[in-house]
């Protein structure tokens, strides 16, 4: 059996991200969830993403909710987006299942259901929705500035889980330094207002605090492995 395992071999094995990290997600002191982000790269040298988000939250006080999402994105080897999928799931029902893709008649399309209803939409003009990825670019040039600070950048998001019809603007402050390696950060975006603490060397999330109502929940990033 052992030298069965050792030998093993895919027929069609799965590319091997070069970037991974997992995050836990927290409410009220207790772990409801797990966050997983992957990069792999295609034989074009382009970028695709896939986060997965899997939390089990308390809705009663013997009453437990399943929430699932997928957000998976395909970027040019720049960072700018080609295409996006999201898919959110409720209790195992699919609540959302949204395309965003650019079509030969030059505008933006948004194609599927969101919370149980049918969505179609498009953008017209070429400006392309940023991607996560070109965002956190953004923020990491940023930070090896003078002055850093105080300094914000606004980009144009698609944001599928709040509103999924259009692009909504995303702003970016940089805070107070938090040591050699991380900063604080606050971001805003459809109402919502993130208190974040960023890796300075590559642009990306250290932890979160996202406003819920009257609670809040906390994001922690627990491992990596690789780098962009």
């Amino acid at each position: 059996v052992h030298a069965l395992v050792e030998s093993l071999e895919y027929a069609n094995a799965p590319d091997k991200p070069f970037y991974t990290e997992v995050a836990v997600v927290s409410m009220n002191g207790m772990r409801i969830g797990v966050s997983t982000n992957t990069l792999l790269r295609d034989a074009k040298g382009n970028t695709h993403s896939e986060q997965r988000t899997a939390m089990l939250v308390p809705v009663g006080p013997e009453t437990l909710q399943s929430s699932d999402v997928m957000h998976v994105h395909a970027m040019r080897p720049d960072a700018t987006l080609i295409r996006s999928l999201y898919v959110e799931s409720s209790n195992s029902s699919i609540e959302s299942q949204l395309e965003l893709q650019f079509g030969e008649d030059g505008a933006w399309h948004v194609e599927g259901k969101f919370k149980g209803k049918p969505l179609s939409a498009t953008w017209p003009g070429k400006e392309t929705p940023s991607s996560w990825l070109e965002e956190a670019l953004a923020l990491r040039k940023r930070l090896t500035q003078e002055n850093a600070e105080g300094a914000s950048f606004s980009v144009m998001q698609w944001l599928a889980s709040a509103d999924p019809s259009t692009r909504t603007e995303s702003k970016t402050t940089i805070g107070k330094s938090l040591g050699e390696d991380r900063v604080a950060v606050r971001q805003s975006a459809a109402g919502l207002e993130v208190d974040l603490v960023i890796e300075k060397k590559t642009g990306m999330l250290f932890s979160a605090v996202v406003p819920v109502g009257p609670s809040s929940m906390s994001i922690e990033r627990v491992y990596v492995d690789g780098s962009f």
